[in-house]
């Protein structure tokens, strides 16, 4: 019920949004569409860095030795020190 309510609300805005944008000349219309690109933009570009994981220098040198383990040894050793499975 209330992310419906949000979702209703959110459309209401942006139809009203659009109403008034509607309204305007192309050059007003060309610049708002340039600003939104740009800040869309940079809260893409922030929600990518959120889920960028950062490695330790251990994991990264982990990763390129090869100590002759097997993908399924290597694979059971990762997740029992991940999850202790």
């Amino acid at each position: 019920m209330r992310t419906t309510l949000l979702v209703e609300n959110d459309d209401k805005m942006v139809n009203e949004i659009m109403d008034m944008i509607r309204l305007q000349k192309f050059d007003v219309k060309d610049k708002i569409l340039r600003l939104l690109n740009e800040e869309v933009e940079e809260e893409r570009i922030n929600i990518v860095k959120d889920n960028v994981k950062s490695y330790t220098l251990d994991e990264l040198c982990g990763i390129l030795k090869d100590d002759g383990k097997s993908y399924e040894e290597m694979r059971k050793e990762y997740l029992n020190v991940k999850y202790g499975v």
